[in-house]
């Protein structure tokens, strides 16, 4: 009975599902667009995601905007205020 009490209140990981870097097309010329976005964790319901250019040549990395304490409530959909 003890066990099946803690098999229940496992607490699922659904911001794990978003962490990644994700690339786009843009070609990253400072000031005029940016072409990565950087999801993180922050614990298992919450993430954070970076609007980035990455340089083309140089490698330097310019963020644009952060938004912290993103709310997920499943693997496929998130909110903020």
């Amino acid at each position: 009975v003890i066990l099946m009490a803690f098999a229940g209140c496992k607490d699922t990981d659904n911001a794990a599902n978003w962490v990644g870097i994700y690339t786009g097309t843009g070609n990253g010329t400072h000031g005029n667009n940016f072409n990565q976005l950087v999801i993180s964790e922050s614990n298992h319901s919450t993430i954070r995601i970076s609007a980035d250019t990455v340089i083309s040549g140089t490698g330097a990395v310019y963020t644009y905007a952060t938004i912290q304490n993103v709310n997920v409530q499943s693997a496929s959909a998130a909110g903020f205020n």
